[in-house]
């Protein structure tokens, strides 16, 4: 999960759709729903208000373009780390949704359980490494993230995704081919 992460930046940018807010959500955990539930249930919501807008402002196409990686560290504060794009004009909206879409999702959004941040493309790559620092020690050297790497804890479900309009197959379709960095281009 932690390449296809790592194309999904690139690919997104690649497209013209870059990622541009990164979003941290704070998950409240139950014995009825696990945070992975809580979560896919916050972006079906977000699938939706989308096609929403595409129906309704037909200038506008819109795919839900997002990377995520579910946390829970130390096993007592589990939260979503959220890359999306959203375009410009509608990041407001996006933003004032957002806390309604939690507090459906498992029934409380408080004032500190959502943060939106916009994303430096300078820095998106950095952002990327951060985001997958829960990757398989097996794979650190490979992929550079020996001083980002930390446990974070259990998850129940799925810990780590990429929206399907910059997954493998699309990308594959695309022939996207992701360009090796430099020593000096990588994210410090």
């Amino acid at each position: 999960m932690t390449q296809s992460i790592f194309r999904a930046f690139d690919y997104a940018a690649e497209i013209g759709t870059p990622l541009n807010l990164y979003v941290v959500v704070n998950l409240h955990e139950t014995d009825k729903k696990s945070t992975a539930t809580i979560f896919a249930d916050i972006r079906h919501r977000f699938r939706d208000w989308l096609y929403y807008i595409r129906r309704t402002k037909r200038d506008i196409c819109l795919k839900p373009i997002y990377i995520y990686a579910l946390e829970n560290p130390r096993d007592e504060h589990p939260h979503a780390n959220w890359a999306v794009h959203i375009p410009p004009e509608l990041e407001g909206e996006f933003r004032r949704k957002l806390p309604m879409w939690i507090k459906r999702a498992q029934g409380v959004c408080g004032i500190h359980d959502c943060d939106v941040q916009p994303i430096n493309p300078d820095y998106a790559k950095k952002l990327a490494k951060y985001i997958v620092k829960a990757t398989d020690p097996l794979y650190l050297a490979h992929f550079y993230l020996t001083d980002e790497a930390n446990d974070q804890g259990t998850i129940y479900g799925k810990r780590a995704g990429v929206s399907p309009s910059l997954g493998h197959a699309v990308r594959r379709d695309a022939n996207f081919r992701p360009r090796r960095r430099t020593y000096w281009q990588r994210a410090a």
